[in-house]
């Protein structure tokens, strides 16, 4: 018996930062922001399964992703610790880094905790002795991340750690459609 097919589309509400942005070369654009404003807006979140000949199939999972310098970085909202941020993907990257701002804001209202501080390898390849939080969650479009730990940076760079994303299911970066799209499916 053939089945017809069937997908499903799902609005959920993403929560982004809205403010005067920085300057092109920053990879953190609200970073500059004076009061940035939390507006909630409809993001379309494509979910759902394909049904035929008795098997099922994933339609997609998916979040918008925003190329700044010129396309050489692919950043994507998040919601850490109850604050919405626009965060830079890292593929070299094992931790998490927020600015103290945002570490002190999540530890005010209860999102997480201040851990032991550890060196940590920075791109250039020096170390550096740094304050380190445990978040309780990271979402992701639909998917939440327990437990995140991040380094405190004294710079503006927030940057969301390859294991991290990568710990929710495989995924693909695509540029053309400027989506992160899980692999979700079995």
């Amino acid at each position: 018996m053939r089945k017809k097919t069937l997908a499903v589309l799902a609005l959920s509400t993403a929560i982004i930062v809205s403010g005067k942005p920085a300057p092109a070369q920053s990879t953190q654009p609200y970073a500059q922001a004076p009061a940035p404003k939390v507006t909630e807006v409809p993001t379309k979140v494509v979910t759902g399964t394909l049904e035929r000949d008795g098997t099922t199939t994933h339609v997609k999972d998916s979040v918008p992703i925003y190329l700044t310098n010129g396309g050489t970085i692919v950043m994507v909202d998040v919601l850490l610790g109850g604050q919405p941020l626009r965060m830079l993907i890292d593929t070299g990257a094992t931790t998490c880094s927020i600015t103290k701002a945002v570490a002190t804001r999540i530890v005010r209202d209860g999102h997480g905790t201040w851990e032991k501080a550890m060196e940590v390898q920075l791109a250039d390849g020096s170390n550096r002795t740094v304050p380190v939080l445990l978040i309780r969650e990271l979402q992701i479009g639909q998917h939440v991340v327990r437990n995140v730990r991040a380094s405190v940076s004294s710079g503006d760079d927030m940057l969301l750690a390859f294991p991290v994303v990568n710990g929710i299911a495989p995924f693909t970066i695509d540029t053309r459609i400027g989506e992160l799209i899980f692999h979700t499916n079995g």
